[in-house]
């Protein structure tokens, strides 16, 4: 028991710290960027996400706006985990994400640090939360095909 309770000890530190101190903070606004907004009209979550191209790779992830602790450090910390990954493996960590909020089979090690949300689920309330990244890397991937496919 005590294993368990460091562990989500040592998550919730990581979520206070993301949500305190976010290291992907602040757009940069570049012509490879891609921004999409997202807010909820029932919290107070409201969001920039953006991320920078070089062609299928995320170069950069960035944010900026307000919202709870969840929602806050889920994006930082997804932000982080994409830098210099190819579109399609980001696609494999966002479908694991997802599953892991909706208590489906999922692999741990994809998520590295986001596995810091799979408490989350003991507070259903919060899962909409902790899924705003997902849904915005989503929409920033179906942007980037519109942009690819009128070139």
């Amino acid at each position: 028991m005590t294993s368990l309770n460091n562990e989500n000890e040592h998550y919730r530190k990581l979520i206070v710290s993301h949500y305190s101190n976010p290291i992907s903070k602040g757009l940069l606004k570049t012509k490879d960027s891609l921004v999409f907004h997202h807010n909820r009209n029932a919290c107070v979550d409201d969001f920039y996400i953006e991320l920078t191209f070089d062609q299928d790779i995320v170069v950069n992830a960035r944010f900026e706006g307000i919202g709870c602790a969840i929602s806050t450090s889920s994006i930082d910390i997804f932000n982080a985990l994409i830098i210099s990954q190819k579109v399609n493996q980001i696609k494999v960590i966002n479908n694991n994400y997802q599953a892991m909020l909706q208590a489906k089979s999922y692999q741990e090690k994809l998520l590295k640090d986001l596995v810091a949300f799979k408490n989350v689920l003991k507070q259903p309330n919060r899962i909409k939360c902790a899924l705003i990244i997902s849904e915005a890397i989503t929409e920033i991937f179906l942007m980037k095909n519109k942009v690819k496919n009128n070139e």
